[in-house]
């Protein structure tokens, strides 16, 4: 059924009912100026599909609370609501063309789906919410614009939502229900339009306040696809669910996530302490440049810092650089994990179970690097010191991961507390520029209270075929070998 309104004010009355065994969709087309107005509802007719679409530049204002049809397809004009649902109460909304105006109503549907030529608004000063509860994992390129908040959740099964709008500019919060997945295909800068709206307020990622319930097989993830920045906050809630926040695997270059987390925001919690995992996808470098904190949490009627902590996962590069206080200490298990603040690791130190812990600040925890893990100087491509004021324990099978540039070599310095090695852990060198010197420290420990290794506790590993090691006083050094042409001098 294809009605036709072209000019003025129409209003029906009754119930529509849409969708007979014969007739699967009615389309309303109202040209420019024309209104109309249901207040009746709008209901299916037995089985049958009861698709609504609006075609035209015209109005159709709804006045219903209770829609009954299985979906509304907006192709053009304006969708309003007047009161309560606005005809998408629990049904998906299309829109290729067009704009719903949510007009002071919260709204849900059951996905939400659309075109940059599309727009769901809220003009009026009513702060109200657009829940959207997916049925599938979806594609969002709807403009998304005026006074509302949204919330991102599904009908019981974890989804992958993919925003690719960078100019929202809802004013509103936004809010992830624990086991969705949100992927930024655009920027996100706070106070700027981004896929995140305008809000100033954090991003709410999962349950926050719970006594650690959900699955902890389910992942709240927020995403980089590409070089992009997210200026917004995150409150990271107390259910079991993982909290992520990084890149997806098929990103390329450098992410920056520059607002505060906050671990395990919520009133209660009692069990394992929630915690933040940072992923990355090999070919991705993701900066994290606010603070990482906990939060202060109630356990029965006293208060509690909760001691979450932070995981490195995937195979590319973090690098950490705010003001962090989070307690319950770092943990790499994969990839490489960059402190490049004198806080970055906060103060709980660090173990690397796999994967690699580099950068150029002082870290205040001790650290611990495991089997098949390794520890380095420096940047991703740039010879850099390392400082440990607490302590290093290398065990037997770990690695010293070594650039050269130049006059410069990374070195890890152990400033204070103990150095203990269990042989061997092999030195593996990257020449980055040719060595200028005859030699270079790698390991200091002149600073440690105790721990002296010997020289067989270390071996040579890959790219060391021409480089000798060798302990001078409470250090190892590199020293490379003589090569034709070249004249080193061994001091």
């Amino acid at each position: 059924m294809t009605t036709t309104y072209a000019s003025g004010t129409s209003t029906i009355a009754g119930t529509l009912r849409v969708g007979t065994t014969d007739q699967t969709a009615t389309c309303w087309v109202i040209a420019e100026g024309g209104t109309l107005r249901v207040d009746g509802a709008i209901a299916r007719y037995g089985s049958g599909g009861g698709a609504t679409r609006k075609e035209g530049d015209g109005t159709l204002e709804l006045n219903t609370g209770t829609s009954k049809v299985n979906a509304l397809i907006i192709n053009g004009g304006t969708v309003r609501a007047i009161n309560g649902c606005g005809g998408v109460d629990a049904i998906p909304l299309t829109l290729t063309k067009g704009t719903y105006d949510m007009n002071g109503n919260s709204i849900k549907t059951l996905s939400l789906s659309g075109t940059t030529q599309s727009r769901v608004v809220n003009n009026e000063a009513t702060d109200v919410v657009l829940t959207c509860e997916f049925q599938g994992n979806q594609t969002i390129g709807t403009y998304l614009s005026g006074n509302f908040r949204v919330n991102y959740t599904h009908n019981g099964t974890s989804r992958v939502l993919t925003l690719t709008n960078p100019t929202n500019d809802y004013t509103g919060s936004t809010t992830i229900k624990d086991g969705n997945t949100l992927v930024l295909q655009a920027d996100s800068p706070l106070g700027a339009p981004g896929c995140l709206g305008l809000s100033a307020s954090a991003v709410i990622m999962g349950e926050q306040s719970g006594n650690g319930g959900g699955s902890s097989a389910q992942k709240t993830s927020v995403l980089s696809d590409g070089p992009y920045i997210v200026g917004q906050s995150f409150d990271l809630g107390t259910h079991k669910p993982f909290k992520q926040l990084g890149a997806t695997a098929g990103q390329v270059g450098t992410s920056t996530f520059s607002g505060n987390i906050r671990v395990g925001a919520g009133s209660a919690y009692n069990g394992d302490n929630p915690h933040l995992y940072i992923v990355a996808g090999a070919d991705a470098v993701v900066n994290f440049t606010g603070n990482i904190t906990n939060t202060l949490g109630k356990i029965g009627t006293s208060g509690a810092v909760r001691n979450g902590k932070v995981f490195m996962l995937g195979e590319g590069v973090a690098r950490l650089s705010g003001d962090n206080t989070y307690k319950g200490g770092t943990i790499v298990s994969n990839g490489t994990l960059i402190a490049a603040s004198p806080t970055a690791l906060s103060t709980a130190g660090a173990t690397v179970a796999r994967g690699v812990l580099g950068g150029t600040a002082t870290v205040l925890g001790a650290v611990s690097v495991e089997s098949g893990a390794a520890l380095t100087g420096g940047e991703v491509d740039g010879a850099g010191t390392l400082t440990l004021n607490s302590g290093l324990t290398l065990d037997s099978g770990s690695k010293l991961l070594i650039q050269v540039e130049g006059a410069s070599a990374d070195c890890v310095l152990v400033a204070g507390g103990t150095l203990a090695v269990t042989s061997p852990v092999t030195v593996d060198v990257d020449i980055l520029a040719d060595p200028t010197l005859s030699k270079y420290p790698i390991l200091d420990w002149s600073g440690s209270a105790s721990g002296a290794p010997a020289l067989t506790d270390f071996e040579v590993g890959a790219g060391a075929e021409d480089y000798m090691l060798k302990i001078e006083g409470s250090a190892l050094y590199l020293r490379p070998r003589k090569s034709a042409g070249t004249v080193i001098i061994l001091e």
